[in-house]
C-alpha cells in the first residue's frame, strides 16, 4: 500500500522526515508539503491534518514557537511575502 502525504493533500508521500529530538516521531510529506513543513509555514489545513494523523503541538516541528492554536503559522509576515 503507498503510504500517502500526512498534510492531507491527497499526494503520494515522497520524503520521510524524523523529528529532529524523538526519532520515533515521523513524518510522511510529499515534496510540496515538504517546503512548507521546513519552512514552518504549513497552512492551517495542513497544520489541522497532522493533528488529525496522531502529531501533536508538542513535536519541535509543530510547536507553540511556530503556530498558533489554530494551526497558523508565526513567522513574520514580511518572510512569507518574500517566498510567495
Amino acid at each position: 500500500m503507498t503510504q500517502m502525504c500526512e498534510c492531507g493533500c491527497g499526494s503520494e508521500a515522497q520524503v520521510k522526515h524524523t523529528d529532529l529530538y524523538e526519532e520515533k516521531i515521523v513524518y510522511f510529506l510529499c515534496r510540496n508539503c515538504e517546503i512548507s513543513f521546513v519552512c514552518c509555514n504549513l497552512t492551517p489545513s495542513q497544520f489541522k491534518e497532522l493533528m488529525e494523523k496522531g502529531h501533536t503541538d508538542k513535536e519541535f516541528m509543530l510547536h507553540g514557537d511556530f503556530y498558533d492554536e489554530e494551526g497558523v503559522a508565526l513567522q513574520p509576515t514580511e518572510v512569507r511575502r518574500r517566498f510567495k
